[in-house]
C-alpha cells in the first residue's frame, strides 16, 4: 500500500500535468489572438482612405504609452494589504513547517493571488467596456458625420452610452476640453486608450486623434464599429473558453493545500515526513511552486489577453 510521500508525490505529478497541459493551451490561446488583431488591424490601417504614415507615428507612441502594467493602477492601500498578506503568509508557513523555501514561495503565492484577484475585477470591467465599444463607436461616428468637431461628439457619446464605457469617455471628453496643444490633447487619448483595453479600444484612439487633423476618417469609424460587432460573438466565445481554463487550472493549483491537510489527518505519520525529511519539505516546495507558476502565468496571460 502506498505511503503518504507516494501519495501526495502522485497527487502532485497529476496535478501539475493537468495544470501545465491546461496552461499551455491558455497561452496557446491568449498568445494567437494579438496576432489575429494585429493581422486585423494591418487590413484595416490599409485601407486608402487612411493617412498611414500619420496613423503609424502615432501608432508607435499609442502602443508604447498605453501598455498596461502588472502592478499599475494599485493603489497605496492595495499594496499594504498585499505586503501585508505576503508577511502573513511567510509567517504561517515558517511556524508550520520550519521551511524557509517553502514559506517564500507561500509569500509569493499570496502576492501573486492579490495581483491576480484585481486582474480579475478589471478583467470583468474590461469585458462589459468591449460589449459595449461598437454601440459606442456607431454614436459617435453618426455625431461626428453631423458635427465633425471631436470634442463635441465624444461628450454626446459618453452622454448617451450606459456605464461603464459612459463614465470612461466623460472622462475623455473632458480631459480633451481642457486641453491646450497638441500634446494634451496625446495625453488625453493615452489614458482613454488606457481605460477602454484591447486592440479595438485602441483602434478607436488612434481614428480619434486622426479625427483632430483629418476629417477624411469619417468613413473609417463605421467600418471599425461594424468589425467590432462582428467580432462580438467570437469574443464572448472565447471568453468562456478562457474563463473555464482559468478555473480549471485554479482548481488544479490549489488542490494540494486540502490534501495536504487530508492525509495529515488519516495519516498521523504524514506530519513528520512533510516536517522533518527532505523529500517531504521538497514536496511541498514543489506543491507551492506548481501553485505559484500557475497564479503567475494567469497574471502574464491577463496582460497578453488585453492585446
Amino acid at each position: 500500500m502506498p505511503g503518504p510521500p507516494d501519495l501526495l508525490m502522485a497527487l502532485f505529478v497529476a496535478g501539475t500535468a493537468l495544470s501545465a497541459g491546461t496552461l499551455i493551451r491558455l497561452a496557446w490561446e491568449l498568445a494567437a489572438a494579438p496576432a489575429r488583431r494585429r493581422f486585423e488591424r494591418l487590413q484595416f490601417t490599409r485601407s486608402k482612405e487612411m493617412l498611414s504614415d500619420t496613423l503609424q507615428r502615432w501608432a508607435a507612441r499609442a502602443e508604447k504609452e498605453m501598455k498596461q502594467g502588472v502592478f499599475r493602477g494599485f493603489s497605496p492601500v492595495q499594496m499594504v494589504v498585499t505586503a501585508v498578506a505576503g508577511a502573513a503568509a511567510f509567517t504561517t508557513v515558517a511556524a508550520r513547517f520550519r521551511n524557509p523555501l517553502a514559506a517564500a514561495l507561500a509569500a509569493l503565492l499570496a502576492v501573486l493571488l492579490s495581483v491576480q484577484y484585481r486582474s480579475h475585477v478589471l478583467r470583468a470591467r474590461r469585458e462589459k467596456i468591449i460589449e459595449q465599444l461598437g454601440a459606442a463607436v456607431r454614436v459617435f461616428s453618426a455625431e461626428y458625420s453631423d458635427t465633425p468637431l471631436t470634442a463635441r461628439a465624444l461628450d454626446i457619446t459618453a452622454r448617451r452610452m450606459p456605464e461603464p464605457i459612459g463614465g470612461v469617455l466623460r472622462k475623455a471628453a473632458s480631459d480633451l476640453a481642457v486641453a491646450r496643444n497638441p500634446d494634451d490633447v496625446d495625453r488625453a487619448l493615452v489614458r482613454l486608450g488606457r481605460a477602454l483595453h484591447g486592440e479595438y479600444g485602441r483602434m478607436f484612439t488612434q481614428l480619434l486623434r486622426l479625427s483632430f487633423e483629418d476629417q477624411a476618417v469619417k468613413p473609417l469609424f463605421s467600418k471599425l464599429a461594424a468589425r467590432i460587432t462582428a467580432q462580438q460573438d467570437l469574443i464572448r466565445k472565447n471568453r468562456v473558453e478562457v474563463a473555464m481554463d482559468r478555473t480549471l487550472a485554479l482548481l488544479l493549483n490549489i488542490l494540494p493545500a486540502p490534501a495536504y491537510f487530508f492525509i495529515s489527518r488519516v495519516v498521523p505519520e504524514a506530519s513528520e515526513f512533510f516536517l522533518t525529511t527532505t523529500e517531504g519539505k521538497l514536496t511541498v516546495c514543489l506543491c507551492l511552486l506548481s501553485a505559484v507558476l500557475g497564479s503567475l502565468m494567469d497574471v502574464l496571460l491577463g496582460g497578453v489577453e488585453d492585446g
